[in-house]
């Protein structure tokens, strides 16, 4: 089901980086102490990431090393995987029931709580798939 739905996103013109290493990931899971679901370690074991398709600023999901970069550890309830250029929104999983959010700016400068976006990655690529408006 994976491979069906990221045919589908190669579709738009996006173009998957290489997969992650299993290095990769364990660095990931120990830096977060956060059990990632197996449908978002999956992708990144055939993808790690992509930028967005045709040049035009869609959804990114961004490297592991990114992921690493713009998350802070200690203090964020959610753990940013992705995000939009044009309106700014993140998307992440929440720590503390491990579904997809999305939400503006910076966590700590939020008016607004983050909106429930998906139960499962699988259903967030789904989402990306299908160019759902949800999205942005």
């Amino acid at each position: 089901m994976l491979r069906d739905i990221l045919n589908k996103i190669e579709q738009f013109g996006v173009q998957l980086n290489e997969k992650a290493s299993h290095e990769e990931i364990t660095n990931l899971k120990k830096t977060f102490d956060f059990d990632f679901p197996n449908d978002f370690l999956d992708f990144y074991l055939s993808s790690n990431g992509y930028h967005d398709y045709y040049g035009f600023e869609k959804q990114h999901i961004w490297n592991l090393k990114k992921i690493c970069e713009e998350n802070s550890v200690e203090t964020d309830q959610y753990i940013k995987f992705s995000d939009h250029m044009l309106l700014s929104p993140w998307i992440g999983y929440s720590r503390i029931d491990a579904k997809i959010y999305k939400g503006y700016g910076y966590i700590i400068e939020q008016n607004e709580e983050p909106t429930f976006l998906a139960d499962s990655f699988t259903e967030f690529l789904k989402m990306i798939a299908n160019d759902e408006d949800a999205l942005y």
